[in-house]
């Protein structure tokens, strides 16, 4: 069994799908990568397809664009790992990435998310969104609102089994800050929060095109925010 399962919901990300890829196969032989192609309108399943045909770690599927939180559920259904982590395709990681998660209790503790931070990166500059360490609890987790401002599913790990026996997913009628309503209904199926000193994460600021960087509809917020006070 895989170790882990990194999902890669790519939607015209054909300039960047090599450097994605590439960067999370490094993780080592215990990895699987499950790459979704949103219906893309540009060379990206290509690109992705001659990576899955040279390398039997990795996994590429299709579909209908229908987003990024379809994207993302997709790959959650074919994955093997026994850990789930998130990377857009328009992002990289450092071969570090996956190997950092394994923090100490990891193994004696299922319920345990662990989160690293994220380095963002605009042209030549760059800066750190780093979390709050003063704990392992749940309550710091939300201490000054980290959680919550940074609520995307990448730089954590997430447990499969317990995506799956809470019948988890990313809610597709959520175009806005989706991730972190499927953040908050996973930190309610668990009991403790690892947040570690690493920073392998490199989050491309400069595209705006890509799946997790569009603007959507106020419909979509007013829902976002709405399931989010109920499950605070």
């Amino acid at each position: 069994m895989k170790l882990l399962t990194v999902a890669i919901p790519c939607y015209n990300s054909s300039e960047y799908m090599d450097k994605s890829i590439r960067s999370a196969i490094s993780g080592g032989d215990r990895v699987e990568v499950v790459v979704v192609d949103d219906g893309s309108s540009d060379n990206s399943y290509h690109v992705c397809e001659s990576y899955g045909q040279k390398d039997e770690r990795i996994k590429i599927l299709k579909q209908v664009n229908s987003g990024a939180s379809s994207a993302r559920n997709k790959g959650l259904a074919v994955a093997v790992g026994e850990y789930v982590c998130f990377i857009d395709s328009d992002d990289y990681v450092e071969k570090e990435y996956l190997s950092s998660f394994l923090v100490p209790g990891l193994y004696m503790n299922e319920s345990l998310l662990v989160i690293q931070d994220i380095r963002c990166i605009a042209g030549t500059s760059s800066f750190l969104l780093s979390y709050v360490r003063s704990g392992t609890g749940i309550a710091d987790a939300f201490y000054g609102g980290q959680i919550i401002q940074y609520g995307f599913p990448v730089g954590k790990l997430f447990n499969r089994r317990i995506i799956q026996e809470n019948s988890l997913s990313f809610n597709v009628n959520i175009h806005y800050s989706e991730d972190m309503v499927f953040l908050l209904s996973y930190i309610n199926c668990i009991e403790e929060v690892y947040f570690t000193c690493s920073s392998c994460y490199n989050y491309m600021i400069d595209n705006v095109g890509s799946l997790s960087k569009k603007y959507q509809a106020y419909e979509s917020e007013i829902l976002c925010f709405t399931l989010a006070v109920i499950m605070t």
